[in-house]
């Protein structure tokens, strides 16, 4: 009985029957449609009951429910292949919606127990190997399922690994909160082929995946780690191939690499070059890296160069050190230390200096002969620079002259004779320690002198703690050539924030002078003036111009000046963040440390909760308060450096979850830990209501509830609604205030640093809608922020929505851009532009078939809009170009595909027969045309704008697209004169060929946009007569 679909729609479910059920609807060629969908639904609705009913030993229903959701995906392909495709659109529709369904049962059996896991899987690995096409239709329901697959975020992880989608599979990986659970489960065949497509072409996400997989299977490992060392000796992919190999080469399995010798040789050999190409820092990871794993004999290769340039030296001297605080090759490290302490070149010195420090104060060496030697020429070092900076100070000289080698020597020098003090290895240099802090006050004096010229007080004292004074100085000369000292203030900043202690007896013993006149001797007061100093010396600095502090502050020290105990002035509060922002981002903490990784997180809270707090104070759009009459610049700008600050520390939080899992841990801690849940709650609530006056009060509360536990969305609404705020408050029709406008930047900044990861799409997608909002209501805003701020929807929309509808989203902002009067084109349009280019190049490249519809309305909005475009970007141009600006680049690149899509309907409407059957494909080819025809007219002048080399294909397809529409014209005019007067030629087609043959298209064509809509809503029986065309109107040409 259960094998007619009658009695399945009637039947009540047990194992058996769900079995029978998922056989009838897998076998059912001979089904009428009805009885084909009520019996899908009806096993649908069984594998669901089943999936929540059964217990976690019942091997045989998870089997039964996995292999059932398999075999209707499966099912789907075959209706596709045999003609379902051509079924009507909600059918279609319909028909996708419920293979969504079936991707969403499989995930969430799949995520009920470890066994259904594997039941699930197992099913999965046998569907896509007997058929390619399962591996497609899994990636489609993938995409657009992906909002509605809950909590089985694990399991959907390890199905799509099992399904051969490696694409979606690093996706998901993102977002799963086990990456490790989920892939402990998956056949070890299958991760290695995933581990292959992600090394294809690795990313820094991808580092918590690659060491899963590492973990999981030894022999992938070693493949995974001679991959990525062939990456990093080749310099391919090098930051990503990096970040990668750090994790990896953690593990227990690094031992493996015995068997890659000759590849990490290689790669030892290329850290020269890498050093060029990527910069130091890159090189300084790579070094520690490799050290875990390669022998001393490379090392001792590198540093034995007789090159006269010493990078070499260095690097290899620098492995060496990493290997002997690991325990490793200790006498032959040592003996090159001591043949680095006497070489002639001082940078080889100073990094021989800079190596001994770091084992002295990780207590990884013992050698007492070696710390004499280096103890002996660390201090003619010392002393030599020192004399020479107070002598160039003393001098008085406006603009002193200060050496960058001498100030490095000093500063590698003083650091080993401070790490040998405070260790209790040496008790030999107290003069060498009074001279550094004569140095240092002499300092102070300089910028105290500095601060009083710049203010031009006219004799008033100036205190040290006057902050305005020091940013008066800014743009001075000397402030860029004292801003050289800043490392000097950092090495003894650093040693009396760590070693408090030894510092506080020693400067008792110490006959040295005061910091300041009317200042006390003790530690404190030293530690607030040279943070002070640092302040200003930062000021001038061209790194801090560029938005990078300096800083050589160890993580302790960080965590110290950032303690609950510890008191600063607002201005000394503001700077401590920025630096401990910065050491968070040049810091390596291994993720093996716990006590370093925790006090790295504690750290970086920290530094969030100080920025988010600057903003409650400064900001007034953060707390709805409403805009002061003479706005203060000074809130202003901490609240800019705020903003800056909080933005790089959530790209921190983002690329340390490499590491530590998914793409949202870290960050979500960092959320939480700086935004109150009131603050969250409200956010949420406001977004939500936003345009939805008669908003359920259960969605309003649910609303409040999901901010608070999706923190990354609740964040990302909490700043979209005081950016609102500013927004009404600065631009409106009674007052225009653009005091604020630098901090619009900063808030979209953070917003696209955010939005990718919410965790929350309903959120996002209500803050979205109020920033489309603000550009849509605001006509006073200018045009620099409505183009960011389209930039930043238009990036939300292409990972969340269709292509289609993103490019119709981009040309209505587009159009609304260019509504300003312009007399230039700003940078911010050329970036929309930019970001429309990205999308329509990858729906060019998109080879779906299904909404071929939603394609062709897209490319009709897109042509239409770069008509106006273009206009407005050759009314500046007046001689002939040899090349292409940003802004043109892009036009000509959104214009070549507008024109491949345009030829295609061209030559789909050069072999139409005018059949009412297929009127409405017609039509809309007939506007996709038109609008070529317009933006072909409008290109017109590029030919003699620009050198045809330039243009390349784009003009080419541009004489295409009029060589097939003189087929379109032939092809039209021939149907018109053949169709008689009871069946005109439709009127969207004679308007076609009447375009076609216009000399002059604007005018006409601005008509037919007009009744456009009318047009395409025409009977085509209403028009008995259609006006052909006039010979005397025909272009000859």
């Amino acid at each position: 009985a259960m094998s007619t679909p009658r009695a399945i729609v009637d039947a009540a479910w047990t194992h058996e029957n769900l079995a029978r059920a998922m056989r009838c609807v897998a076998n059912g060629r001979g089904m009428t449609r009805d009885d084909d969908a009520r019996c899908r639904r009806r096993a649908l609705e069984g594998a669901r009951a089943m999936a929540t009913a059964t217990r976690d030993d019942d091997d045989e229903a998870y089997e039964i429910v996995a292999r059932a959701c398999c075999e209707a995906m499966m099912r789907t392909c075959d209706d596709e292949t045999d003609g379902r495709a051509d079924e009507d659109e909600e059918t279609a529709e319909e028909r996708e919606t419920e293979t969504e369904t079936w991707l969403g049962t499989l995930c969430a059996t799949a995520s009920t127990s470890g066994r259904a896991l594997e039941r699930a899987l197992e099913a999965t690995r046998r569907a896509a190997a007997m058929d390619e096409r399962f591996t497609t239709r899994v990636c489609e329901e993938y995409d657009a399922s992906v909002r509605r697959l809950g909590d089985a975020k694990d399991a959907t992880l390890a199905v799509l690994i099992e399904a051969r989608a490696w694409g979606r599979a690093r996706e998901a990986s993102a977002s799963a909160s086990d990456v490790e659970r989920a892939l402990r489960a998956c056949d070890a065949r299958s991760l290695e082929s995933m581990a292959k497509y992600v090394l294809e072409e690795v990313k820094e996400s991808d580092a918590h995946v690659l060491r899963a997989i590492a973990r999981r299977d030894s022999e992938i490992c070693v493949e995974i780690l001679g991959a990525l060392l062939s990456r990093l000796s080749t310099g391919v992919q090098t930051r990503a191939a990096l970040r990668a190999l750090e994790e990896i080469v953690q593990m227990d399995a690094a031992p493996h690499v015995d068997r890659m010798s000759s590849e990490i040789q290689r790669a030892v050999e290329y850290l020269p070059q890498l050093s060029v190409k990527e910069g130091g820092d890159i090189a300084r990871r790579a070094v520690a890296a490799l050290s875990k794993i390669s022998g001393v004999a490379p090392a001792m290769a590198l540093f034995e160069s007789v090159e006269d340039d010493c990078s070499k030296t260095i690097l290899g001297l620098q492995m060496l050190g990493d290997m002997m605080r690991a325990g490793n090759h200790l006498d032959a490290g040592i003996a090159a230390l001591e043949r680095a302490m006497v070489d002639d070149r001082s940078s080889v010195r100073q990094h021989a200096f800079v190596v001994a420090t770091t084992l002295i104060t990780s207590e990884s060496i013992a050698d007492e002969a070696m710390l004499q030697k280096a103890e002996a020429e660390a201090k003619v070092d010392a002393i030599l620079s020192i004399n020479e900076i107070l002598r160039a100070l003393s001098q008085r000289r406006e603009t002193p002259t200060l050496s960058f080698a001498t100030i490095k020597s000093l500063t590698s020098s003083l650091g080993l004779i401070l790490a040998l003090d405070v260790s209790g290895k040496s008790v030999k240099n107290r003069e060498i320690l009074r001279n550094s802090l004569r140095l240092l006050s002499a300092l102070s004096e300089c910028l105290i002198l500095q601060a009083e010229s710049a203010r031009d007080t006219d004799g008033e004292q100036i205190n040290f703690v006057d902050a305005d004074a020091f940013d008066d100085a800014n743009d001075k000369v000397e402030s860029h050539v004292l801003a050289k000292l800043v490392p000097v203030v950092e090495v003894v900043l650093d040693s009396m924030l760590s070693y408090s202690t030894w510092f506080k007896e020693m400067l008792e013993q110490l006959e040295h002078p005061k910091i300041d006149e009317g200042t006390s001797e003790t530690l404190e007061s030293w530690i607030t003036r040279l943070l002070f100093m640092h302040l200003q010396l930062s000021c001038g600095s061209e790194n801090t111009r560029a938005g990078n502090v300096s800083s050589a502050l160890c993580i302790d020290s960080c965590v110290r000046l950032s303690s609950d105990d510890a008191e600063w002035s607002p201005e000394l509060q503001r700077h401590i963040t920025q630096i401990c922002a910065h050491t968070l981002r040049v810091a390596r903490v291994s993720s093996g440390d716990m006590r370093a990784s925790n006090q790295y997180a504690t750290l970086m809270n920290t530094c969030a909760c100080q920025c988010v707090e600057t903003l409650r104070d400064n900001w007034f759009a953060f707390d709805k308060k409403e805009l002061a009459p003479n706005s203060d610049l000074w809130s202003t700008k901490t609240t800019l450096d705020a903003l800056q600050t909080l933005r790089a520390l959530c790209e921190l939080a983002v690329s340390r979850n490499a590491s530590y899992g998914p793409d949202l841990g870290v960050l979500q801690d960092l959320m939480r830990a700086s935004f109150t849940d009131d603050e969250l709650e409200n956010a949420a609530k406001e977004v939500a209501s936003y345009g939805k006056p008669h908003l359920a009060r259960s969605d309003y509360e649910a609303a409040g509830r999901a901010g608070v536990e999706a923190p990354v969305s609740g964040v990302v609404a909490a700043l979209v609604t005081s950016l609102h705020h500013q927004l009404q408050e600065t631009y409106n029709s009674r007052t225009v205030i653009d005091t604020w406008d630098r901090i619009i930047n900063e808030v979209l900044n953070l917003l696209d640093t955010m939005l990718p990861l919410v965790e929350n799409a309903d959120l996002a997608s209500a803050s979205v809608v109020m920033l489309e909002d603000d550009i849509i209501q605001l006509r006073e805003l200018p045009i620099e922020p409505t183009c960011h701020i389209a930039c930043t929807i238009l990036q939300y929309h292409r990972r969340r929505f269709p292509l289609p509808d993103c490019v119709k989203t981009a040309s209505e902002m587009l159009k609304m851009a260019l509504s300003y009067s312009l007399t230039s084109i700003p940078d911010e349009l050329n970036d929309l532009l930019s970001v429309l280019n990205e999308i329509v190049t990858d729906l060019s490249s998109d080879n779906d078939q299904h909404g071929k519809i939603e394609k062709q309305d897209a490319f009709i909005a897109l042509t239409t809009i770069l008509v106006k475009s273009g206009d407005i970007l050759w009314r500046h141009v007046h001689s002939k170009q040899k090349s292409l600006d940003d802004v043109e680049a892009n036009f000509v690149s959104l214009a070549t595909h507008s024109f491949e899509r345009c030829i295609s309907a061209a030559s789909k409407l050069s072999r139409t027969d005018g059949n009412q059957k297929h009127l409405e494909s017609q039509r809309r080819n007939a506007s996709l045309v038109l609008a070529g025809i317009r933006l072909h007219h409008n290109t017109d002048k590029m030919s003699h704008l620009y050198d045809v080399k330039v243009l390349r294909s784009f003009e080419l397809k541009r004489r295409t697209f009029m060589v097939v529409c003189a087929g379109v014209f032939t092809n039209l005019r021939a149907l018109q004169l053949v169709k008689n007067s009871g069946t005109p030629l439709d009127r969207g087609l004679v308007a076609i060929g009447n375009a076609l043959a216009m000399d002059d298209i604007e005018l006409y064509s601005e008509n037919l946009l007009r009744l456009g809509e009318s047009v395409q809503n025409v009977d085509g029986e209403v028009l008995k007569c259609c006006p052909s065309n006039v010979s005397s109107r025909e272009n000859s040409a």
